[in-house]
């Protein structure tokens, strides 16, 4: 196997508004710098495989396809299929895809900066000798995750009612799989870390990369350039990190401590399964993409007026294809015999990796959320019977006019099953 990488600073000036809660969006300061990272993989017979991954809160899924379309000019063999966008899901860091809280669109300036920056980041690295790797793949259990989502009965109107709180729920599902890859070459080390939980220590108006740009400085200490680290978010829209008040009943924003806590604590499982000793794989690489739709419960009633914002995030996912449901894409990378990745766009819930995986045979298997775009939270349907945030009042969130209708379980499964018998 042979491979490039290239490592670029995308720290936005500040000033310029962030994304990821509801406050005002503009940035004061940097806590630390954010990145892009793009990896080129090529195996024994030539095929290719390409991602691109940063400290962004998401890339929109018409921002992805246009430079898709850029990338396949240059270089044929790259095909969509073989190329990934991936983000670290950070909560401090620009307005990058189409979330009410960020005014309903991206930063223009800043995609702008973007754009330009990932394409002479892909110009680089298409032009870089491929250097000679050895692939090598690791999994372990990592318990920082907890799951957010604590069901409640109160009193509403004289009635008693069930329902969900974004509270700590220890009892909940989480998915405390950690898998790493490693590409090891003669000059660099490449580490893509997989792993589910949000980036939501931090919560005021400081540029971070929280707690997965703190995993990167943890593992790459003491290597310098001859260690890069991706970090691979994995199914986390409903696990967070563990940052709660004393009697550990509500979330509290965290400091700068608890990012390094929590870095170190992933940091430590990865070096724990070097230390160990990884698996060394065959490179043999194939790949696949398949488009399928989310379908809206519009016999549910359409989602409450939400003001300007919303109305206008709305209106462009009606003129982009989202007018009778969310279009999403499996992207499926069989690595190795042993080694699967499997990614999805938006804020997939824990739930959907965990069965996801299930459908996989392989030793190592990720499952990337995040990828190709970020339209929406997708829930799975015990989570949709639930309720909640991320079953109804988040797609508001993301400017859509109706909730998503029951039998997303069955639909992912089966849209994944077709795509993995077909490569």
């Amino acid at each position: 196997m042979k491979f490039a990488h290239v490592r670029v600073c995308i720290t936005p000036r500040v000033g310029t508004p962030l994304a990821g809660y509801q406050r005002r969006p503009t940035s004061l300061g940097v806590y630390d710098d954010l990145y892009l990272q793009a990896l080129l993989l090529e195996d024994a017979g030539g095929r290719r495989l390409l991602t691109v991954n940063a400290d962004l809160l998401g890339f929109d899924g018409v921002f992805v396809d246009r430079i898709r379309r850029w990338l396949q000019r240059r270089d044929p063999s790259l095909a969509p299929e073989r190329v990934l966008f991936a983000t670290t899901h950070t909560h401090c860091g620009p307005a990058t895809c189409r979330i009410v809280s960020s005014a309903g669109k991206p930063d223009a300036v800043y995609l702008a900066f973007l754009e330009a920056t990932v394409k002479d980041t892909l110009v680089q690295l298409l032009g870089m000798p491929l250097e000679p790797a050895a692939l090598s793949c690791g999994a372990t259990t990592c318990r920082l995750g907890i799951n957010r989502r604590l069901p409640v009965r109160e009193l509403v109107d004289g009635v008693m009612v069930a329902g969900v709180r974004i509270r700590p729920n220890p009892e909940g599902v989480v998915d405390s799989r950690l898998t790493l890859l490693q590409v090891a070459g003669r000059s660099k080390e490449v580490l893509l870390v997989n792993y589910a939980c949000h980036p939501t220590t931090r919560s005021g108006y400081m540029i971070s990369g929280d707690y997965p740009g703190a995993v990167a400085r943890s593992l790459r200490a003491g290597h310098g350039d001859r260690r890069a680290v991706m970090f691979l978010q994995g199914a986390a829209g409903d696990i967070r990190v563990p940052c709660m008040n004393t009697q550990k009943t509500a979330f509290v924003s965290g400091s700068s401590e608890h990012v390094v806590e929590y870095g170190a604590q992933v940091a430590q499982a990865v070096e724990r399964l070097l230390r160990r000793g990884l698996v060394r794989q065959r490179a043999d690489f194939a790949a696949g993409r398949r488009a399928f739709r989310l379908p809206y419960d519009q016999a549910g009633g359409r989602l409450s007026d939400a003001g300007a914002a919303w109305r206008a995030t709305a209106r462009w996912r009606l003129r982009h294809g989202g007018r009778y449901g969310v279009p999403m894409e499996w992207t499926v990378w069989r690595v190795s015999r042993d080694c699967t990745i499997l990614a999805l766009p938006g804020e997939v819930c824990c739930d959907l990796g965990i069965q996801s995986k299930k459908q996989v045979s392989g030793r190592f298997l990720l499952f990337v959320a995040y990828a190709n775009g970020c339209p929406c939270y997708v829930p799975s349907d015990r989570i949709l019977r639930e309720g909640g945030y991320e079953a109804r009042s988040s797609m508001a969130v993301y400017g859509h006019f109706w909730p998503l209708r029951q039998g997303l379980d069955q639909l992912i499964g089966s849209e994944l099953a077709k795509l993995l018998s077909a490569i």
